[in-house]
């Protein structure tokens, strides 16, 4: 596709605030250019081991499609992280768009990038917590352990789990059944 200069201007406002994923990095918009009719994105990225570099990425060769969010694994604490209600999600990830349910994420940090990548402990990891811990096993799920184990859903304790996998829900939330028995194979 051919870009004029008068573009720049309109994407680099959309692009403004905007993470997105790329060659499994997360990358942070910082600026745009056009090179020879083509417009070249620039942004800092980091990786699953935390080191954070600089990339020119051809804007073509990215794809800011939607994104699904969830449960984000930081350091003992889990928390559920979703977007605002804003129509903006096939650019990226907009950082200022974003609500989560246990305090501060770091949206540029290998947890994010790992949530984003779907890569999660197993549950019979999960169970291994220290007392007063909690870990997400999928990006709905998360297991809470403060003297029994407490199962989450998207941030809410929707029932109670055991290191058999047995569970029972909450009379509301059984509903969930299904996906969580899905989740626990």
């Amino acid at each position: 596709m051919l870009f004029e200069k008068d573009d720049l201007g309109f994407i680099a406002g959309r692009l403004s605030g905007t993470c997105f994923l790329h060659n499994e990095c997360l990358h942070k918009y910082t600026k745009l250019d056009m090179v020879n009719n083509q417009i070249i994105i620039y942004s800092s990225c980091i990786d699953l081991e935390g080191r954070i570099s600089k990339s020119a990425i051809d804007l073509e060769d990215i794809c800011f499609g939607n994104l699904k969010l969830g449960n984000v694994n930081n350091y003992g604490r889990c928390s559920y992280v979703s977007r605002e209600a804003e129509r903006r999600w096939k650019q990226g990830i907009d950082i200022r768009a974003l609500k989560n349910t246990n305090g501060a994420v770091d949206c540029f940090s290998p947890q994010f990038l790992k949530m984003l990548l779907n890569i999660y402990p197993t549950v019979k990891e999960c169970f291994e917590l220290p007392e007063d811990t909690e870990q997400a096993f999928s990006k709905e799920f998360c297991i809470v352990a403060k003297g029994r184990y407490y199962l989450l859903f998207k941030g809410s304790m929707v029932g109670t789990i055991k290191p058999d996998l047995s569970f029972q829900l909450e009379p509301r939330f059984q509903h969930l059944t299904e996906m969580l028995q899905e989740r626990l194979k």
